[in-house]
């Protein structure tokens, strides 16, 4: 009898033991989505290119934290280079700046910036090719893509053919226009803090 009591405390000491071990925490709430996006579609036609700022350009503003285009044809439609979900419109210098999710909890977001005479509005969700808006009549718009709300990364790497051969068009196009202020790359860096 007294083997067994012993045998049974001995087992209870071992579950509150093993109880009172701390366990891993498991993460609270939905994980972010890390999926890579692809940018399918150019966002407008570079025909008429008059100057390409690549991402990464030091200026008289600062350092070019997406693409600057301007353009000498703003009779032309903004169209959505990928998939997304808008999350907010605000006025801008030139018109408005709209800014899309990939995916519900993405670490991504693209901005596109300029637009005029919209046809989307906040939770809109987009397909590739989706018509944003007008071009405004200064011709310049910027888009960009920001990594965690907090790093602004270069739209080269995550471009199809379609959309990095359209980027090659404007710089192709800026090259003919300013042969003195030519640019060699699309992105003189890889990232940048927002």
């Amino acid at each position: 009898m007294w083997q067994a009591m012993r045998l049974f405390f001995v087992f209870m000491f071992l579950i509150f033991w093993a109880g009172s071990c701390k366990k891993p925490s498991q993460p609270e709430g939905p994980q972010p989505d890390i999926s890579i996006p692809t940018l399918i579609y150019p966002i407008i036609s570079f025909a008429s290119v008059t100057k390409f700022i690549p991402f990464g350009e030091a200026d008289s503003t600062g350092l070019h934290k997406g693409y600057e285009i301007h353009l000498a044809n703003t009779n032309q439609s903004i169209i959505s280079a990928s998939i997304g979900k808008i999350t907010s419109i605000t006025p801008d210098a030139h018109g408005n700046t709209i800014r899309v999710l990939y995916k519900p909890r993405s670490i991504y977001t693209f901005v596109y910036s300029g637009i005029v005479n919209l046809n989307v509005h906040v939770n809109d969700t987009l397909n590739p090719g989706t018509i944003l808006g007008r071009i405004n009549p200064t011709g310049i718009i910027n888009f960009a893509i920001i990594l965690n709300n907090n790093t602004a990364l270069c739209p080269e790497h995550f471009g199809a053919p379609a959309f990095n051969n359209s980027i090659q068009v404007a710089i192709d196009r800026h090259n003919s226009l300013n042969p003195g202020d030519s640019v060699d790359s699309p992105c003189k860096a890889d990232s940048l803090p927002q």
